[in-house]
């Protein structure tokens, strides 16, 4: 009887997600109605919270929630929120790999690519930050390059038809998610229903099929990493040890965040073999770079300027700062307010990794502890940074978290005033909305990523 009223507490959440998420994309461009995008998001989070919660005591079975899944990323998919534009430099710095130049060398303003705005006018003007070079890790621009030849070969229209090839390969990402997520929820001892903190999460659908996110395959790659891992450690295999280096090296060189697996690779031998693996892998996914045009200019330009610049949507960040420009005035050197604060949260979160590598011993809870304590330190708060933490929440529950992860839209509450007046001005009740509830879950509530697992 639990079971049934359970599941249909699940069913209607699900409606509920739906119809909202089918409102916003009626509504159109973000610009055009962000109190009303706003409120519907505000309720679909509710509603997977409700969601989340009945998965505890049952919920839909695999095949249906594969369906609601499915049915959430077809209404993202046909959405044109314009949340972010993110994938539009994927696209251009794509198009530069397919003409010999690699990324890292230029900036889309730089006049080295005078040739490329000529040919890619819309495209090159549309994409942000114009004199910053690539950010992202070599395998985002072979799938971009790979992306913008299919749209050349199925004949998608105009400079942007890899944008619709990308939104759909992230979506996919997206779903395979739930695959190694379910091995992993076996794993631990979790109900499969468990699954529907992903499959069921709106934010999950807007950022993956309706903005087109690189993490979706990031996280994918790291999920099947840490299964395979898990399989080496039972059963160690040459084959099996390659595999997974391979495959963890595979999600480093799309974004950075899985370098934090790192100290739980294995036992001093095999954990010592395989970050050579990983190291290996790793490198060799850079080294076409090197002999593209530009190539001998670097690496690491974009995000160097991306650890030095960016802030917003900070839960901690903004306080350091604030301290910072109270004891020191701005410079150009390493006195400047801004990269005091940035030490300052690096020497905290390398404190907290220190205390997490030397009392958790199991791999995936310390993964997301470091995960976690980067989401809270770091000076730049995306809404899908969150997207990261949400497999270690289906593992193993957090209010705080939970809350974090339905409430993130409020994070793009000052987006319709950038993009209708380039002003970025967050609204004072932004930070207490978002951060308040967080942190008094966070310290009300035992840490159960942090506590042991009991027996089974």
């Amino acid at each position: 009887m639990k079971s049934t009223r359970a599941g249909r507490r699940s069913a209607w959440s699900f409606a509920c997600i739906a119809a909202c998420l089918l409102l916003v994309a009626a509504l159109g461009p973000w610009r055009e109605a962000p109190v009303e995008c706003l409120a519907l998001l505000a309720v679909a989070g509710a509603a997977w919270l409700v969601a989340v919660r009945s998965a505890e005591q049952g919920g839909p079975s695999f095949a249906a929630l594969c369906a609601g899944a499915l049915l959430l990323r077809a209404i993202a998919l046909a959405s044109q929120l314009d949340l972010s534009d993110d994938v539009v430099r994927y696209v251009f710095e794509g198009e530069l790999v397919n003409r010999g130049i690699s990324p890292y060398a230029f900036g889309p303003a730089d006049p080295a690519l005078a040739a490329v705005r000529d040919e890619l006018p819309q495209l090159t003007a549309s994409v942000a930050h114009p004199t910053v070079p690539a950010i992202y890790p070599p395998l985002v621009h072979g799938v971009s390059a790979l992306a913008a030849r299919v749209a050349g070969w199925v004949g998608a229209a105009g400079e942007f038809g890899a944008v619709a090839v990308l939104r759909v390969f992230f979506t996919i990402a997206d779903l395979c998610v739930l695959w190694p997520l379910a091995a992993l929820l076996r794993r631990a001892g979790r109900p499969p229903t468990a699954l529907v903190a992903w499959a069921f999460c709106p934010l999950v659908a807007l950022e993956f099929a309706g903005s087109a996110h690189l993490d979706a395959l990031g996280i994918l790659l790291l999920l099947l990493a840490l299964v395979a891992l898990a399989r080496a450690d039972e059963s160690p295999t040459r084959g099996r040890e390659i595999g997974a280096s391979a495959l963890l090296a595979a999600a480093v060189a799309t974004k950075y965040l899985p370098l934090l697996v790192l100290p739980w690779l294995g036992d001093r031998a095999r954990g010592w073999k395989r970050g050579l693996w990983v190291g290996v892998f790793t490198i060799l996914s850079f080294a076409p770079f090197v002999w593209m045009v530009g190539g001998e200019r670097g690496l690491g330009g974009g995000l160097g300027q991306y650890g030095e610049r960016w802030e917003g949507g900070s839960l901690v960040f903004r306080f350091v700062r604030g301290a910072a420009e109270q004891l020191f005035e701005p410079s150009a050197g390493w006195s400047d307010p801004a990269r005091i604060a940035r030490l300052v949260v690096a020497a905290l979160w390398l404190a907290w990794a220190a205390f997490v590598v030397v009392r958790v011993r199991e791999r995936v809870r310390g993964l997301g502890l470091l995960v976690a304590g980067f989401l809270v330190l770091t000076p730049m708060l995306h809404p899908w940074y969150l997207t990261w933490m949400l497999p270690f929440v289906a593992l193993q529950p957090s209010r705080a978290w939970l809350w974090l992860i339905a409430a993130a839209p409020l994070l793009y509450a000052p987006l319709a005033g950038w993009q209708n007046s380039g002003s970025w001005v967050e609204p004072a009740w932004m930070w207490p909305v978002l951060a308040v509830p967080f942190f008094a879950l966070l310290l009300c509530g035992r840490s159960p990523l942090l506590a042991p697992r009991p027996p089974a």
